[in-house]
């Protein structure tokens, strides 16, 4: 059995917190490390090049914290970082990310459907879930929401989202004629019951992040029953440090959650 003991994320954000929560639920006894990269928050609308090198980064800094498993946590890095990081993160190292995790269950629950996907600038003009899921005759039609990862990052967790730009967008003709809307951003999990409520529930919403997790969970979960204590780390990495993100780790990841300033991590 293969020995995944301490497992690493990393996202821009917020989102990234929450699946580091999901993780930490499903699997407490290993050690949980979310690198966010708060200082280039949200990953969305930086270029490619800027995404892929902080992605490396991010990357190399959970392996020289010795995790055994990686997940990259953002769709936009994910899209357009994917090969590079797999070439630079060692074979031995399980390495995944949310929209091959996400790919997966989309082409068999949806074979030859419509679907909207709802994403980022970066995510869609990189055209991944388009050409992934052609091969199952299923067609995505793209819906660009640029402002709203920030403004989950401003407001979720004062409970300030902004309804009106929630619903603007969710007013597109794409949304009301597909057979489900993807949510193709983890920031937008966090408002996954907003989203519903503002369709009626008349079209179903794919969490891409929580598919995410609960595939990474199944490949990891045989691994627990190595490990007999239960004293597992919570650690959030951040590159922009402010009391506000401490707040948030501690209420979406974990209670007791240390919170870090990377990439100054050889201490931990």
């Amino acid at each position: 059995m293969v020995n995944y003991r301490r497992i690493g994320l990393f996202d821009s954000g917020l989102g990234g917190l929450a699946m580091a929560g999901r993780l930490r639920q499903a699997l407490p006894q290993h050690d949980v490390i979310c690198v966010a990269d708060t200082a280039y928050m949200p990953y969305g609308s930086k270029s490619a090049a800027i995404i892929q090198k902080r992605s490396i980064l991010a990357c190399q800094t959970l392996l020289d914290c010795q995790c055994d498993a990686l997940l990259v946590a953002c769709n936009s890095a994910a899209s357009v970082a994917g090969p590079l990081l797999q070439a630079h993160v060692p074979s031995h190292v399980l390495l995944a990310d949310v929209i091959d995790l996400s790919i997966s269950y989309l082409s068999r629950r949806f074979y030859g459907a419509t679907l909207v996907l709802l994403a980022t600038e970066r995510t869609i003009r990189s055209g991944v879930y388009t050409h992934r899921l052609a091969p199952y005759h299923i067609k995505v039609r793209a819906v660009a929401t640029p402002p709203w990862a920030l403004m989950i990052e401003q407001g979720f967790l004062d409970g300030q989202v902004d309804l009106p730009m929630i619903a603007q967008y969710l007013r597109h003709a794409a949304v009301n004629s597909a057979d489900a809307i993807v949510l193709g951003c983890t920031h937008y999990s966090l408002i996954k019951s907003i989203i519903e409520r503002t369709c009626a529930a008349k079209v179903p919403v794919v969490d891409t992040a929580k598919l995410a997790v609960e595939a990474m969970v199944a490949q990891l979960l045989p691994s627990r029953q190595l490990y007999k204590d239960s004293a597992a780390e919570s650690i959030c990495m951040v590159s922009a440090q402010s009391s506000a993100f401490e707040q948030a780790a501690r209420a979406l990841f974990a209670p007791s959650a240390r919170c870090v300033v990377w990439p100054r991590h050889l201490s931990l």
